[in-house]
């Protein structure tokens, strides 16, 4: 749960707001980036790395991790701390922000 904690902890210093649930082997985190709900679903991988799949909510059709992994949508961030996890998703992110524009609905 550390992994978690820590990340919401670093990610809310850099968000508006962010809340979180377990989803089936993932947890969930949503926040809002620059006035858009972007997902983040973190995992545990091999050797204490850790990784998120960030993907803006409205490219989803669900609030979910397991849509969120086999949608093509979205940027994947890797790690090895749950601090460095929210920076680089955090960047990841504000990429995906920059990439909707003005004209996307």
């Amino acid at each position: 749960m550390a992994l978690v904690e820590e990340f919401i902890s670093a990610l809310s210093k850099m968000v508006a707001k962010a809340v979180s649930s377990r989803e089936r082997g993932y947890t969930l985190v949503v926040a809002e980036v620059s006035g858009v709900r972007v997902l983040f679903c973190l995992g545990r991988g091999v050797g204490g790395h850790y990784y998120a799949k960030v993907v803006l909510e409205e490219d989803l059709p669900e609030i979910s991790c397991v849509e969120a992994e086999y949608s093509p949508r979205g940027l994947y961030a890797f790690a090895t701390s749950p601090s460095g996890l929210a920076e680089k998703s955090h960047e990841k992110a504000l990429v995906l922000v920059s990439r909707k524009g003005p004209l996307s609905g």
